[in-house]
């Protein structure tokens, strides 16, 4: 399982992940929890979150080498070429690592967060991309997203920021409220665990805290 929470608005993006995954054994169908790193850096000013089911994860990973190999640095080269390289290498990987057993097909879902910074004329700004399936067996493509996003999604949080005013979008503000939410959902919920990882996304780049224990 896995909780991402993000919000950006015009000088950037602030993003969140726990770090929980969970499997299921091949022999007895049994759960195991493990940690995981799901966050991948693509570039000094672009990084990706992978959610859902492990698939994602070593989608991202096969991205991120493309992105190395090939010497990409500028973020809309990048993002330009996620969701041609994810939707012709998806299904090879879902198929290679197996599907779920029939009982847990509900978390055959995939999702891969994008969140850089641009450059435009006289300016840098953010740009978020989602990629993803919504249900088991369907295509990898882009989904809609706007300035708040909960993969799952998380209503509450969705509400808290719509009704953001304009002094509360100031970035750090904004990172105090998602880390807030990040950090109650991991103190009651088994499904969400530490280490929680938190990133900011601005002119200066990507930056990265941990947060090791789930106490408010």
């Amino acid at each position: 399982m896995t909780q991402v929470f993000g919000y950006h608005t015009p000088e950037g993006a602030v993003l969140a992940t726990d770090s929980l995954a969970l499997t299921f054994d091949p022999q007895t169908n049994e759960p195991q929890r493990d940690v995981v790193r799901k966050v991948l850096r693509l570039s000094s000013h672009c990084v990706l979150i992978a959610a859902g089911a492990g698939h994602g994860l070593a989608l991202a990973q096969a991205f991120a080498d493309h992105v190395r190999k090939s010497g990409l640095q500028e973020s809309d080269g990048i993002l330009d070429q996620a969701l041609p390289f994810c939707t012709a290498h998806w299904l090879p990987i879902r198929n290679r690592l197996g599907a779920f057993f029939q009982s847990h097909e509900d978390l055959d879902r995939t999702y891969l967060l994008f969140a850089a910074m641009v450059q435009r004329p006289g300016r840098m700004e953010p740009r978020v991309l989602l990629l993803g399936c919504d249900e088991p067996g369907e295509p990898l493509t882009a989904l809609p997203v706007g300035p708040a996003v909960a993969i799952p999604r998380h209503m509450g949080f969705e509400m808290r920021m719509a009704r953001l005013s304009a002094e509360e979008k100031d970035l750090d503000n904004v990172e105090k409220i998602v880390e807030g939410f990040l950090v109650r959902l991991a103190a009651q919920s088994e499904d969400v665990a530490p280490p929680l990882i938190f990133l900011r996304v601005d002119k200066d780049g990507v930056q990265e805290r941990t947060r090791h224990e789930a106490s408010p």
